[in-house]
Formats: structure tokens, sequence, C-alpha cells
């Protein structure tokens, strides 16, 4: 049994260690996004993702063997969701698992196969996150193209919080909670609006369910926060105040 003080003595005493030199170049070279990042930010995500690396189990599928850089990269990116989240440091998730290419679909209750496809990856309620590297890499290559599969899979680990998958996280506040019915109807807006064959300037996979809808903006949130202000303003500050962070900033240098 690991009880809360033993946990926080040990994040000390890594806290209180130097950052490695592998951790600053695998930063400066394979996720760009830190060297936009306000220095006192970076330094707070750095440790965050130091505790993410060695308090999960990290494992490697078809194959793979898991370096400790590329638990650095993914790391790194999954704890810019936290960025305003002074608490939760994924304590709930058991696993995080890469793959070399596409990650094999796993069957959903009456799906009546073994496989239902491919994907980039994924993540179960209250089970691991799986990623495929390739996409993982080329996500945290270009901090501003809209596509982050780490972003992704990890905003749908924090929507099951509540017990369920569906596109509506933990609401902590009662601006929260008074606010999101309006992110249920962009979402129906989404669905209408392709229905019609009309351009949306959210990516359609957005449209496939409410869980989707929450991952993408997410995505969208903080890749391209200037573009979703401008599009989806009433979206972009409700997760402004989910999130607890403006990533507007970091962009504008």
């Amino acid at each position: 049994m690991f009880f809360p003080w033993g946990r926080r003595a040990r994040r000390q005493k890594l806290l209180q260690s130097p950052v490695p030199a592998l951790w600053e170049e695998t930063l400066e070279h394979q996720v760009p996004l830190y060297g936009l990042l306000p220095a006192d930010l970076r330094t707070r995500l750095i440790g965050k993702a130091r505790i993410v690396v060695a308090e999960r189990i990290w494992g490697g599928g078809d194959g793979l063997a898991v370096t400790e850089e590329m638990k650095i990269v993914v790391a790194a990116q999954a704890v810019v969701l936290l960025a305003g989240d002074e608490g939760y440091l994924y304590e709930r998730l058991p696993a995080i698992q890469l793959y070399p290419e596409y990650i094999a679909a796993r069957p959903r209750r009456g799906d009546g196969g073994p496989h239902v496809g491919v994907r980039l990856g994924d993540s179960w309620q209250g089970g691991n996150v799986r990623l495929s590297w390739p996409a993982v890499f080329e996500g945290a290559e270009d901090p501003q193209d809209g596509s982050n599969v780490v972003f992704h899979e990890m905003a749908h680990h924090l929507d099951s919080l509540d017990g369920q998958m569906g596109g509506e996280p933990p609401l902590t506040t009662e601006s929260l909670q008074k606010r999101w019915p309006g992110v249920k109807v962009e979402f129906q807006r989404l669905v209408q609006q392709l229905m019609h064959n009309r351009q949306t300037w959210l990516d359609p996979y957005a449209a496939e369910s409410p869980a989707e809808f929450f991952a993408v903006v997410t995505e969208a949130f903080f890749e391209e926060p200037a573009g979703l202000a401008e599009h989806h303003p009433e979206l972009f500050t409700t997760f402004a105040e989910l999130y607890r962070v403006d990533p507007r900033a970091w962009f504008e240098q």
C-alpha cells in the first residue's frame, strides 16, 4: 500500500533533483511547444511530466521497445492539459502503451468481431491509454496544426473521470455547470451543419459523438486557440474556464 505522504516525499525528492540533460534535449528537439511557453509554466510542466514518467506504468505493444525519450515526449504533451490544474496528475490512469504503427481497435460490446478497424490511439473507461508512437511524434512536431493524438486521448481520459465517457468531464464550478449546456448546443449545431454539407471550422470528426467533440475541441483549444476563439468564442471561453489557462499567449511571440 502506498500512503499519500510517501508519494509526496517521493515527488519532492524527484523535483529537487536537477532536470536531466536528456529532458532538455528531448524537449528542445521533439516538443517545440515548450520553447514557446513562459519560463515559469515551462518549469512547472516539466515537473509534472517528470512525475508522470516516474509514476505511470509504461509498455510497448507489437514489439515496440519504449525508451525514456519516448516517455518524455508523451508525458510532456499529456501534462499540457493540466497546465492550470494543481491537483490531478493522471493518478487514475493505470498505464500508457505505445505502438510502432496503427493500433488495432478493441471490439466494443455488440460489435461481433475481433477488431473494428485501426486507430492512432484510444482511451478506455477506467483503462489504459494506447498511442501510436509515429502519431505522437508527428503531433508534437507542429504545435499549431490542430492535431495532437496525446491531447485527444488524454482529453478522453479526463472526460471519463466522472464515471462515464460522454463528453462532459467533471465540472468543478457552478459557472462551468451553467455553461456546459452551451457545449452540447455547439455539438448539435456541428452535426446539423455537416448533415447539410456545410463547411465547418472544427474537424468533422468532432460530430461522431459528444465524447469525440470534447476531445477534438480540446485539441483545437491547445493548438489553435486564436482560431477557436474567433470561430467558436463561447466554446473557447468555456474550455478556458475548464482548463484554467489561455493558450493564445503561447503563440503570440
